[in-house]
C-alpha cells in the first residue's frame, strides 16, 4: 500500500477511505516543545495538501502504475 510519512502524521488510504493517523502524536510533540509552531503547521498543511492531491487524482505517485512505482523504488 503506498503511503507518505510526514512529521508524525501518516496519510493512509484504506478500504474506509483517506485518513490521517497519529495526529495525537503530533499534537503531543507540539505541546511538549519537540515540534515548533512552524513545523506543526507545515506537517498539517502538507498532510492536507497530499490528501487533496489524492482526492483530485493529481498525486504523481498514486497515478503511477505498479511496475513504474517498483522501478522508482529500486533506483
Amino acid at each position: 500500500m503506498p503511503y507518505y510519512d510526514d512529521l508524525y502524521l501518516d496519510v493512509v488510504i484504506s478500504k474506509t477511505g483517506l485518513e490521517i493517523y497519529d495526529r495525537d502524536e503530533l499534537d503531543e510533540a507540539h505541546a511538549n516543545g519537540t515540534v515548533s509552531d512552524v513545523l506543526y503547521q507545515i506537517a498539517i498543511d502538507t498532510a492536507e495538501n497530499l490528501m487533496d492531491e489524492i482526492r483530485n487524482g493529481k498525486n504523481k505517485y498514486m497515478n503511477m502504475d505498479f511496475e513504474n512505482l517498483l522501478n522508482m523504488i529500486k533506483s
